[in-house]
């Protein structure tokens, strides 16, 4: 793997646009550079020295490639361009000391070669890869973290997410799941306007490194656990969308009941997930045919779940194995199957917030699936 640095100097007579540079500048930044190659991009600002003076650099962008070689053709596609949005966020005198990269003096770049790795072969035929997350004291099978405790094909652990607009104007989908038994990896991202959908599809095969969660033009990242994260559709040659929204929970997480079901027979379990919900506000952008929509969070809401387990129906079934009753099984106009799924939050007046999940479930007239819950109930953000 290779790291690059951009450094950004605090020299006599500089001056850097922060808020420029997060909001505007490192999202332009990874949707150009998601679809050539990067792993990760992780940004530092610069606050103060130890002793209270002013930081040597305003800000450290950290980018991670698989090699020089990715990097380079990177570089080649659209390094100008990334150039050319550095003005606006930094500037400084000239000075003889000034370390030049062609395009400008906002940045100097420097690589150096990761001495660890977060997934390591070996030769044991009966114990998964070795990855990063099993340096972590959470292990619950005997096993590494790039395994699953059943080999059944219908595993699989997926993102969903949904925002729309309050008056009902847009809405944007994203979805991310991770078959690791079938060793695929697909998503897809939506935008609806009036009359009118978008949608990118992708799918990959799984990598070695499992904890990449990007396919295609697809980007899901985890910027703080339980509370933020990112969804990302970087522009592409299929649909003329894009998007980068940053989800921040208004909410604890909450859990559905277990989804449990049996088959029709008594033997065979059909399903059995656990998943779990979270409320939130977006922020950032979408782009619709070139014109670029900024995300108020005041102006939006968003929902998004987790999930993981065995589920119906994943994939092709197996010639030799009973189809499972409710889905596969089943032929258009024979029998019924009725779902009603409906999160929504409420603010009363004095602030105070309500989040309401329902949820119904039928089959045949029979009602299998709708849990009582109680609201959840915080009126200080501050104490999550």
């Amino acid at each position: 793997m290779l790291r690059v640095s951009a450094v950004y100097p605090n020299s006599a007579g500089s001056r850097f646009d922060g808020e420029y540079y997060v909001r505007r500048h490192t999202p332009f930044a990874r949707g150009l550079l998601n679809p050539l190659g990067l792993r990760d991009l992780r940004i530092t600002l610069g606050t103060e020295s130890l002793d209270g003076a002013a930081p040597p650099y305003w800000a450290i962008s950290e980018l991670t490639f698989d090699d020089r070689e990715a990097f380079d053709n990177a570089m080649a596609a659209c390094g100008e361009a990334l150039f050319a949005d550095a003005p606006p966020l930094y500037r400084r005198r000239a000075c003889a000391s000034a370390q030049r990269t062609g395009a400008g003096d906002a940045l100097i770049f420097f690589q150096e070669r990761l001495m660890t790795r977060n997934f390591v072969r070996h030769e044991m035929d009966d114990i998964g890869q070795l990855i990063g997350l099993d340096e972590l004291l959470n292990h619950q099978i005997v096993d590494t973290f790039s395994s699953t405790a059943t080999a059944d094909h219908g595993w699989t652990e997926k993102i969903w997410t949904a925002l729309v607009r309050k008056d009902g104007t847009l809405s944007i989908d994203f979805g991310l799941g991770r078959y690791h038994n079938r060793g695929v990896l697909d998503g897809w991202a939506a935008v609806a306007r009036g009359n009118e959908q978008w949608t990118v599809r992708a799918s990959r095969e799984l990598r070695d490194d499992p904890t990449i969660t990007q396919v295609g033009p697809l980007t899901y990242e985890i910027i703080e656990p339980l509370h933020k994260v990112r969804y990302a559709l970087a522009k592409n040659d299929s649909q003329p969308i894009a998007f980068d929204i940053t989800f921040t929970s208004e909410m604890p997480p909450f859990f559905e009941d277990r989804h449990k079901q049996r088959e029709n027979y008594g033997f065979r379990i059909g399903s059995d997930v656990v998943r779990y919900h979270q409320v939130g506000a977006p922020s950032g952008w979408v782009e619709i045919d070139g014109e670029r929509i900024e995300i108020n969070p005041e102006e939006w809401t968003e929902y998004r779940d987790h999930s993981w387990g065995q589920r119906l129906d994943v994939g092709a079934h197996n010639a030799d194995v009973r189809p499972t009753s409710d889905f596969g099984d089943v032929k258009f106009g024979e029998g019924e199957f009725v779902l009603i799924w409906s999160p929504f939050m409420l603010t009363a007046p004095n602030g105070d917030k309500h989040a309401y999940h329902f949820y119904f479930m039928s089959k045949q007239g029979r009602i299998f699936y709708s849990p009582q819950r109680s609201p959840f109930w915080f009126r200080r953000m501050q104490a999550m």
